[in-house]
């Protein structure tokens, strides 16, 4: 008799704020962050609000730590493609910045995740790259 397999939960049936709040707790953060309000995230990320569904960014006090997850409204490969640019050139504007008064923190975004797939886009700047990987592959196969 076969096991029956373990369901896991889909990013795509998701808002934002539930894979963010995952995110939060599964890497370990440096710095606390906080949840910010979507038009602060459309300013940083330079995104247009008739592009996505929803959005949630968690900022740091004073680390270059972050999470950003984005629903994209008409996810094709193009437009998965124009978010991932979108959160390099975030990764990109954040190492000119952290260079100059920060540097140790180059490291950690030097090592930052993007994450591309279905109809949801995820930044996530840590110290340990390999646990956000791993949470992204394991999303929800701990809550079952």
């Amino acid at each position: 008799m076969k096991k029956p397999k373990k369901k896991t939960k889909n990013y795509r049936r998701l808002a934002s704020a539930e894979i963010g709040d995952y995110l939060l707790r599964t890497p370990k953060f440096e710095d606390t962050l906080t949840k910010v309000d979507e038009d602060l995230m459309k300013n940083l990320y330079l995104v247009d609000a008739s592009d996505f569904e929803d959005g949630s960014l968690y900022v740091p006090t004073y680390t270059a730590e972050e999470i950003g997850v984005i629903k994209i409204k008409n996810a094709d490969a193009k437009e998965l493609k124009k978010y991932k640019k979108i959160f390099n050139d975030r990764i990109e504007l954040q190492k000119s910045a952290f260079s100059v008064y920060r540097p140790e923190e180059v490291e950690k975004l030097d090592k930052a995740l993007v994450y591309c797939k279905g109809n949801t886009a995820i930044l996530v700047v840590s110290n340990d790259k390999e646990a956000a990987e791993k949470a992204i592959k394991n999303f929800g196969k701990d809550e079952e």
